[in-house]
């Protein structure tokens, strides 16, 4: 078999895999369904499963790819649009959008969570592209409103690690499915409590 023959059969036996994978976390939801379902279902052996995706974190964080980027894409170009727009309107903006990209995804993004919490040898979440490039982007403004003054100096890394740390999707759906706040709520509470006071100025 040829490199082209070999990459082309790679591609095609981790989309088989990518796709059986969506189908059942669709429609079991991802923590009852097993690895050793989605190889029994894609049609392949648990080895080449796992020599392709090390657990469900992998698989979901691979099948989220498109909507990540997505996300992405959406605050580049609110940003790019908005560049006048006071630092604290564009950091509601962002929080809110991916409070709803929460809402969406709960479930897969806490399997992701959870999954490289639990392999210290694999990446991080917190290395993982989609949070470096939320990280960075959310960084940035903090740092921007400082310099600009609308804001009192922070130690941004610090307040935007916890910012999106506490829109853990753990905390999310016990948020919405034990206290019953609806995910509008979450965006404008999140927003006043946590984002609007790093804004009011002191005397």
């Amino acid at each position: 078999m040829s490199t082209d023959d070999k990459r082309k059969y790679a591609q095609q036996l981790s989309g088989v895999i990518l796709n059986t994978a969506r189908s059942l976390f669709e429609e079991h939801g991802v923590d009852a369904v097993s690895m050793h379902q989605v190889a029994k279902s894609a049609g392949i052996g648990q080895g080449t499963l796992y020599r392709r995706y090390a657990n469900k974190g992998d698989l979901c964080l691979d099948l989220m790819k498109d909507r990540f980027r997505h996300l992405s894409e959406d605050w580049n170009t609110y940003l790019k649009q908005n560049a006048d727009t006071p630092a604290v309107k564009r950091l509601r903006y962002l929080m809110r959008s991916l409070i709803h990209f929460v809402e969406k995804d709960a479930d897969w993004i806490a399997t992701i969570q959870s999954s490289t919490a639990c392999s210290p040898d694999r990446l991080n979440f917190f290395e993982t592209p989609p949070y470096v490039y939320m990280f960075t982007t959310i960084c940035t403004l903090f740092e921007e409103a400082a310099n600009m003054g609308e804001m009192a100096p922070v130690q941004a890394p610090f307040v935007t690690h916890m910012l999106i740390s506490c829109l853990s999707p753990v905390v999310h759906l016990h948020l919405r499915q034990v206290h019953g706040y609806t995910t509008e709520q979450i965006a404008d509470y999140f927003s006043m409590y946590f984002i609007d006071p790093l804004f009011k100025r002191t005397s």
